[in-house]
């Protein structure tokens, strides 16, 4: 099944475009937050590990 947003492809010049920018500009907390890394099912231990050292 996919992901609406995930399928969504629009023009830069797009008015939805400049909206979503905006409103993400404006929302300074959402950047500044660390979000943790969700790896696929698929990786190896290993190279989660490998990828967490760099």
């Amino acid at each position: 099944m996919v992901n609406p947003l995930q399928s969504l492809r629009l023009p830069l010049g797009h008015p939805l475009v400049e909206k979503l920018c905006k409103l993400s500009l404006n929302n300074n907390a959402a950047f500044n937050e660390k979000s943790e890394v969700n790896f696929k099912e698929e990786v190896s231990k290993e190279d989660r590990t490998k990828f967490e050292q760099a």
